[in-house]
């Protein structure tokens, strides 16, 4: 059976590694927007600080043949508010609803954070979480050198357990 694919733009892939180097040894974490079907388009988006920029994000062009899998154009940082951010990841409340709102015609395909010093496989907290009901759940791997290791994950239900099937990751073009 082939796997289930996702697709990335090059630059967002190395922004959420960057991001996730950045934070260790802390657990780092974010949104990921973008088109759920590979739609191509243009979309402007009014910002929620009602600043005066607007944000482009184009879903590109040679991954839309590649419908119906998902295209992640955007990834929105959220600060880690857990009480122990080197061990596990809750978003903060504010920023999460932010986001939300300064992307509204993105759709949110899915969650990234991090595992400092850990493979970036589902933890048993992974998998338990809720944020498994988002089509995509992404995990960085990030070393003490700097070196990162990023996964994709969706979570379905089968019988009384969650599994989780690791997805596919193909790189689109800025």
């Amino acid at each position: 059976m082939a796997s289930a694919k996702v697709f990335i733009r090059a630059d967002v892939l190395e922004e959420l590694s960057a991001y996730a180097r950045s934070k260790w040894p802390q657990e780092a974490c974010g949104f990921l927007f973008g088109c759920l079907d590979g739609t191509v388009g243009l979309v402007t988006v009014d910002r929620f600080d009602n600043s005066d920029r607007t944000d482009r994000s184009l879903c590109c062009l040679e991954c839309a043949e590649h419908q119906p899998a998902p295209v992640v154009t955007r990834f929105v940082p959220v600060d880690n508010a857990a009480r122990r951010t080197d061990r596990q990841f809750h978003m903060e409340p504010g920023q999460m609803i932010r986001a939300l709102y300064e992307h509204p015609q993105l759709q949110l395909l899915g969650i990234m954070h991090s595992h400092p010093s850990a493979a970036p496989e589902p933890s048993a907290a992974d998998v338990g979480t809720l944020w498994g009901s988002y089509v995509t759940h992404w995990i960085v791997s990030v070393t003490s050198d700097g070196i990162a290791d990023v996964r994709a994950y969706r979570f379905r239900r089968q019988d009384a357990f969650t599994i989780s099937e690791q997805l596919e990751i193909h790189h689109c073009p800025p």
